[in-house]
């Protein structure tokens, strides 16, 4: 077993969400839930956020500075926000402020 988040700040989020819909109607209408990937065009997969379980050795040889491409997406109660292909190989803070700007916050 791998734990990478302590359960009570968890417990916590999650009693402070149910109690927000039970007082707020439209609370869960304020919500978007995003998250961005990175794509190996070589067929590797990028292995930081990932928990891989098998009889084969995961980290065996990888393929150095593949072509890849990064994509965000965001999901509302309503609508999927992209996703939006980034044409850097590398997301920076100023990066994604643009991607707010220019593409994501006139979706919304």
């Amino acid at each position: 077993m791998h734990i990478v988040q302590k359960l009570p700040p968890r417990v916590a989020f999650a009693a402070e969400i149910l109690s927000r819909m039970e007082n707020e109607h439209y609370f869960l209408n304020r919500i978007i839930f995003s998250d961005e990937a990175t794509f190996h065009l070589s067929n590797s997969e990028y292995k930081h956020n990932c928990r891989i379980w098998g009889s084969e050795n995961p980290y065996a040889e990888v393929e150095r500075n593949s072509p890849k491409i990064n994509v965000w997406c965001a999901l509302s109660h309503d609508a999927v926000i992209g996703p939006f292909f980034f044409a850097e190989t590398s997301v920076t803070a100023n990066i994604y402020l643009d991607l707010f700007q220019i593409y994501a916050i006139p979706q919304m």
